[in-house]
């Protein structure tokens, strides 16, 4: 009707009020502004909507660290020469099951990555929100995960396990696949893949809980049942990382599964890849072309069996702009 607001950021921010009673912000310890440094200082203030009448109350906290800034990528057209996010990389919430004003949220520390398995450190944050009268933010605990340089999308499990994508930058991978396309002439490695795993944490304790363990494609320079160049989780190629971000999670309770959606490479093509896992699927046994130390390869449903239907096919794998479906 022609009474609807048509701009979606607004229409997006007067939904996001009428349906949260507290709102709130998370900061970088330090961020650079025009001005020069910034502090992140905690504070907390009541709004009141001067059409509705309702008072929205807002937090913000600091994280005690710098958060990651979003991934530039240089493309072949001048156009794509921008960032993905305007703003910071993405932090996903969670809210706890039990505990109404609990969330749990995702976020990577902005430290140097690239040269080895080694860099890069991201994080799950515990925090009650307080409540409407009071909406001060207050940290319950967090989990700290060294050796990955990117987190995304975070879910839990009715039983307060949280899993999040969390993202590791294997060497190995990058150097393969500037071989394998054109001839290792490339220099550009931004469509190379990242070992995507999943890391878990007991929302009570938060505390890791046992080891990531990879749900995105195991990169090969072979397209094989193991391993494949098809599927691959960019670094920072731009068209996948536009469209779907970083990725996204979900835990199916009645199945008890893991399923991931990300956005996917096949060499320079682009599209789209899914995995589900079993939360309890058992462990992969290689021989592997690259393995990496610390993340867990299990075994990935591929043909139907206690589900009743096909996990694994064609187009959930990733097979770039060909894809279909």
């Amino acid at each position: 009707p022609a009474s609807v607001d048509r701009d979606p950021l607004r229409f997006a921010r007067t939904q996001w009020r009428a349906m949260m009673p507290t709102a709130w912000v998370v900061c970088a310890s330090l961020a650079i502004s025009a001005a020069g440094w910034y502090v992140c200082k905690p504070q907390s203030e009541s709004i009141k909507q001067a059409s509705s009448g309702a008072t929205v109350s807002q937090t913000t906290y600091c994280l005690g660290a710098p958060l990651e800034g979003p991934i530039q990528v240089e493309a072949d057209y001048k156009m794509l020469r921008q960032m993905f996010f305007r703003g910071p990389s993405p932090m996903h919430a969670v809210a706890d099951p039990k505990q109404p004003n609990t969330i749990y949220f995702s976020w990577t520390e902005d430290l140097p990555w690239g040269k080895s398995s080694d860099d890069g450190r991201v994080h799950v944050t515990k925090l009650d929100l307080g409540t409407a009268s009071n909406p001060t933010a207050k940290k319950l605990g967090q989990a700290d995960f060294p050796g990955f340089m990117r987190a995304s999308d975070i879910d839990i499990t009715p039983e307060g396990k949280l899993g999040f994508l969390c993202a590791k930058h294997v060497p190995e991978w990058s150097r393969a696949w500037l071989g394998y396309t054109k001839d290792g002439s490339s220099e550009r490695d931004d469509s190379a893949g990242l070992l995507l795993a999943v890391c878990h944490v007991d929302s009570g304790s938060m505390r890791p809980v046992g080891k990531p363990w990879r749900i995105g494609n195991a990169y090969g320079r072979q397209n094989g049942p193991k391993e494949r160049h098809m599927g691959c989780y960019p670094k920072a190629s731009w068209f996948e990382i536009r469209d779907n971000g970083y990725g996204w999670l979900t835990f199916d309770s009645h199945l008890r599964t893991w399923t991931t959606w990300y956005g996917a490479t096949s060499g320079w093509h682009t599209g789209f890849a899914m995995h589900t896992y079993p939360d309890n699927a058992s462990v992969a046994v290689g021989p592997w072309e690259f393995t990496q130390a610390g993340v867990e390869y299990r075994v990935e449903p591929s043909a139907p069996g206690a589900y009743g239907r096909k996990y694994r096919d064609h187009h959930r794998d990733g097979t770039g702009d060909h894809q279909m479906g």
